[in-house]
């Protein structure tokens, strides 16, 4: 069977009913776009998903398939804004800078001056405290510990 609103040839079991002419993955995203449509409060990931979902219809309708008809396309926010605050967003959250202490040479510092290091960096971005924070700082913590364990000091 072929599926008319994304033309691939999908077996029986991928249509809700042998009869069915959308299949049971385009009938998921179509789904999806409802709910999102309808969602209140949309977070930027929602209007960057549902933009995603539009351009998906936009090239199905220009390979002359038959995706639905959307007429709220308009009261979402526009991808290009959408993609720039997501960045604005993760930079604010994840800084460039902090990345290096992940690759940067330790030779240079004594224990306590990187648990001071980590610190600070804790304290500077407690305000953002993601998941993803929290495993950046967990990962410099980590490697810290083990320049610690390994250090040998000058004097010794």
């Amino acid at each position: 069977m072929k599926c008319r609103q994304c033309g691939m040839d999908k077996l029986s079991v991928d249509f809700r009913n042998k009869s069915g002419t959308i299949c049971l993955s385009c009938e998921k995203i179509n789904s999806r776009r409802k709910y999102l449509e309808h969602k209140s409060n949309k977070s930027t990931d929602d209007n960057l998903e549902l933009n995603s979902i539009y351009e998906l219809y936009d090239v199905l309708t220009e390979l002359n398939l038959r995706p639905p008809i959307v007429k709220r396309r308009s009261a979402i926010m526009p991808l290009q804004e959408c993609i720039e605050s997501l960045t604005e967003k993760a930079h604010a959250i994840l800084k460039p800078e902090d990345f290096d202490w992940l690759t940067r040479s330790l030779d240079m510092f004594t224990p306590d001056e990187l648990y001071d290091i980590h610190t600070k960096l804790e304290m500077s971005n407690s305000l953002s405290s993601t998941k993803d924070r929290k495993k950046l700082l967990d990962a410099i913590l980590d490697r810290f510990m083990t320049y610690d364990d390994n250090y040998i000091g000058k004097d010794e």
